[in-house]
């Protein structure tokens, strides 16, 4: 289900990025140091869920949500792709949830010093046209969509991402949302 909201969010709000065949295999994930509990919160930095997340061996990374509304749990898989020739805090967080063959959508993940994971939604009117990129109008919402077809464009994309994400700009460039180590539950768990 959160996977189809985000999706539906995707395509109605500022266009997203996405592939119709998976481009990432095991080789690809970077090995991250997300073990543990987090503190979910919106693009206001209001708390939404409490999340479990567990690197599993094939690299992937599960979570576990328990929303603060209504105490109802999912779950989720992602990937992490370290962005080449990137600065190493930035990844394309690659939504694995669904157990299929049938491509992927990609969001822009950073990582901070401290542990909290910020994720940024890919603005596909934004994306400059490329090779192994393709723009289709019109979709739900009547917003972009763009669609890869290759890794070398989509890290191409990716990079282009991460520069304007870090580089300094008269006005905010906030997450959609945020994963903050969640101290106090962890030190109650190691007790």
């Amino acid at each position: 289900m959160r996977v189809i909201l985000a999706l539906v969010a995707c395509l109605s709000l500022a266009g997203c990025w996405v592939s119709e065949q998976r481009l990432f295999g095991a080789g690809d994930w970077a090995h991250l140091e997300l073990d543990g509990r987090y503190k979910s919160e919106n693009a206001n930095g209001d708390p939404q869920a409490s999340v479990v997340l567990h690197s599993r061996p094939d690299g992937l990374v599960e979570g576990t949500s328990e929303s603060l509304d209504d105490g109802t749990t999912e779950l989720s898989v992602f990937g992490f792709v370290r962005i080449e020739d990137g600065s190493g805090q930035y990844f394309l967080m690659v939504d694995r949830t669904k157990d299929n063959d049938s491509g992927d959508i990609y969001f822009i993940a950073r990582l901070n010093p401290g542990g909290t994971l910020e994720i940024y939604w890919p603005d596909c009117g934004g994306t400059p046209a490329r090779s192994g990129m393709a723009v289709e109008s019109g979709g739900l919402g009547d917003t972009d969509v763009c669609t890869f077809s290759s890794k070398e464009a989509l890290m191409s994309a990716a990079l282009e991402a991460e520069r304007f994400l870090s580089a300094k700009h008269i006005v905010e460039v906030s997450p959609m949302g945020r994963m903050v180590p969640d101290d106090d539950q962890a030190e109650g768990v190691d007790e």
